[in-house]
């Protein structure tokens, strides 16, 4: 019986598809507001981590 009613509630309610932002985020505007200022955050880190980094390449007399 509650399994059913709530089948019923959430077939009422409007698709949360609706409700996207920017294809990624769901939320409202304050929601949006957040995730941006955490991304823009992110992007003033001007350092690659060492497993990220492309190393020069060793002379091939090293491998003989």
């Amino acid at each position: 019986m509650l399994q059913s009613l709530i089948v019923v509630e959430g077939q009422r309610q409007s698709s949360p598809w609706l409700q996207l932002n920017n294809q990624v985020y769901l939320g409202d505007d304050e929601v949006m507001a957040q995730m941006i200022a955490l991304i823009d955050a992110d992007k003033e880190r001007d350092e690659i981590p060492l497993s990220q980094r492309w190393l020069l390449p060793k002379a091939l007399a090293l491998y003989k």
